[in-house]
């Protein structure tokens, strides 16, 4: 959601209403967003936190074992004179410029898995697109890859998507899809 654009709680409610989208990704129902809220507010204590970073940190470590020149990746991530475009794709790309919450915990948490979000775009960008797109913006990324016109049409028991787009376009999400694949 994060990755996609959303910025706030409240925007679960167009995945809620998205039936094609849902059965497409395999997600039969969605918490409502006092849910949400709720859990992220309870999971705003040490426990919650630990949980997220755990992931985090699990996230990267396979990230890394599978990836070939992974020093490379993290000398590349670690670069401390991008540590002020790092922050701004957090608040810009992420949506974490502002919080949900008037409880440091609840704040602490979604700010966490806004990490989260990022680390993983940063490891897509990094792992599965080609060396050209390695410098772009998340908010770059998000228009050339996600926000592409497409219809979802369900004919003879499966899923078909159709997409506005080029051929060479076209070809290379094709090319993504099956490095994706490869990870999974």
């Amino acid at each position: 959601m994060l990755i996609a654009g959303e910025r706030h709680i409240d925007d679960l409610r167009e995945i809620a209403e998205d039936k094609a989208l849902r059965e497409a990704v395999g997600i039969k129902e969605i918490p409502s967003c006092s849910a949400v809220g709720d859990w992220i507010r309870r999971g705003g204590n040490t426990e919650g936190i630990r949980g997220v970073k755990k992931v985090i940190y699990e996230t990267n470590r396979k990230a890394l074992k599978i990836h070939e020149t992974a020093e490379e990746v993290v000398w590349e991530y670690n670069k401390r004179a991008q540590m002020e475009n790092i922050i701004k794709e957090l608040k810009n790309g992420i949506g974490m410029e502002s919080l949900p919450s008037g409880e440091f915990g609840g704040n602490a948490m979604w700010f966490s898995l806004g990490v989260l979000s990022y680390n993983i775009f940063i490891l897509k960008r990094e792992l599965i697109l080609p060396d050209e797109y390695k410098t772009r913006t998340i908010d770059t990324i998000r228009w050339l890859f996600i926000e592409i016109g497409g219809k979802l049409v369900k004919h003879g028991r499966k899923l078909w998507l159709y997409l506005s787009t080029t051929a060479e376009k076209f070809n290379l999400l094709l090319h993504i899809r099956k490095k994706i694949m490869a990870f999974v």
